[in-house]
């Protein structure tokens, strides 16, 4: 037994460690592991069905249709079954109520919000049948919540992330994504990524440089390098066929300065890589994190977005440890994305077609 085939790998910038092994990847997996049901019936998301989500919060739609009504290309609802109490029904500030507290509560509300992004109106299941500017629409919708919450303020800690398939954890097969804002300080704040945070404006964190700088000088995990972005099978990856889509030296540290050009050249990267997943391990399911620093501190650290793919479940092994057991190396899953994947189609971009004539963005 090769020795490399198994060991530990650590991530520098999540505080992540990783076991990868290889040979695993050879066992005998007889359940099929796909998609959640993808039939549209009782589909809530569907156009024409708004009465059976909330009351849209952000939107693109037609300039003469109205709020909750058809007539829209992306909408942006607070999540039926949130994970916080929306913040609503929350009059004051996390922080004062914790400074009215005589000593710390054994059990506090955890207020924020939680929103759902309705990514199309029409019943599609997989982010590879939404275009590239149907994709740049979703990221700008992100992009536009993310600058909504911070100018509320109360709730720094964003995080926006995308469930597509059973086992990467959807319930509902209609594309969509999620945005959950809180004040909650959590493992996150904790991770070297977090504690080499740079405060003076420059966006020079260290260890992402140093990061950065070493997966440039290998180039063995590097799918695509250019001035505006990096996409990388990062060293330590969490699950078989990771990637991360990271900005380069010309593009804006901070995800709400990008503009829609340059949106759409990320969601053209992102479908690409989703192509070539499907490629390489059918009926996947796949997580997608956008991973910002918090808005009270906006120049912590760039903006990097992950694909997680999920070919297996999460076990005993993994639950009792929080490691990782990886069985593809990502040395090995970089040389099968570079095989796979044709980055030219990255100039289809059409960033004037986002927005469509006749259509306009509206907020509550």
């Amino acid at each position: 037994m090769d020795p490399l085939r198994h060991h530990t790998r650590h991530d520098v910038l999540t505080g992540h460690t990783v076991i990868i092994a290889a040979d695993r990847e050879l066992r005998p997996v007889p359940l099929q592991l796909g998609h959640a049901d993808a039939t549209a019936a009782h589909d809530p998301f569907l156009e024409g069905e708004e009465a059976h989500t909330p009351s849209e919060r952000l939107a693109l739609r037609r300039c003469e249709s109205g709020v909750d009504q058809t007539g829209w290309l992306v909408r942006v609802v607070p999540n039926r079954y949130p994970a916080v109490i929306q913040a609503d029904e929350c009059p004051v500030r996390p922080a004062e109520v914790s400074a009215r507290e005589q000593r710390p509560p054994q059990k506090m509300p955890l207020h924020g919000f939680h929103d759902v992004v309705i990514e199309c109106p029409d019943h599609r299941t997989q982010l590879t049948q939404l275009s590239v500017e149907e994709i740049a629409r979703v990221l700008l919708a992100w992009q536009q919540r993310v600058v909504q919450l911070q100018q509320d303020g109360r709730f720094p800690q964003v995080r926006i992330f995308r469930n597509q398939g059973a086992t990467a954890g959807a319930s509902l097969p209609h594309c969509h994504s999620q945005i959950v804002a809180t004040a909650l300080t959590d493992d996150t704040a904790r991770q070297p990524l977090w504690t080499g945070r740079c405060l003076d404006g420059t966006g020079e964190n260290p260890i992402y440089t140093a990061w950065y700088e070493e997966e440039l000088r290998t180039a063995e995990r590097v799918l695509r390098s250019t001035p505006q972005l990096l996409v990388v099978c990062p060293f330590a990856s969490r699950f078989a066929w990771q990637t991360r889509i990271c900005p380069g030296p010309d593009m804006p540290a901070r995800f709400e300065r990008l503009s829609v050009t340059q949106l759409s050249r990320v969601a053209a990267h992102l479908r690409l890589l989703c192509l070539a997943l499907e490629q390489l391990s059918p009926n996947v399911g796949c997580n997608l994190s956008l991973i910002l620093p918090p808005g009270d501190e906006p120049t912590a650290f760039p903006w990097m977005l992950d694909v997680l793919p999920r070919p297996g479940r999460i076990a005993g092994f993994e639950l009792m440890t929080g490691l990782n057991i990886v069985t593809v190396s990502p040395e090995t899953a970089a040389r099968q994305f570079r095989d796979t994947i044709d980055w030219t189609d990255t100039a289809a971009a059409a960033s004037q077609r986002i927005t469509p004539v006749g259509y306009e963005w509206r907020s509550e």
